[in-house]
């Protein structure tokens, strides 16, 4: 095998090993935003319960 035969190799297997890690790291990011989604979800959630009842509280108590 050549030295040319080898470094091409050598480049193949290192742009499947790229192409490998981009996939895993899509994967990664998409959990996490999944994972921030519902937090950012539940605190908005709760703001808007809070916002409301304080509201409904100034309303009333006049």
């Amino acid at each position: 095998m050549s030295n040319e035969e080898r470094n091409r190799f050598r480049d193949e297997e290192d742009n499947q090993n790229d192409e490998n890690q981009e996939g895993a790291n899509e994967e990664e990011n998409e959990d996490s935003e999944e994972e921030g989604g519902g937090a950012k979800t539940a605190f908005l959630v709760i703001f808007i319960i809070l916002f409301l009842v304080s509201t409904g509280l100034l309303v009333f108590s006049q």
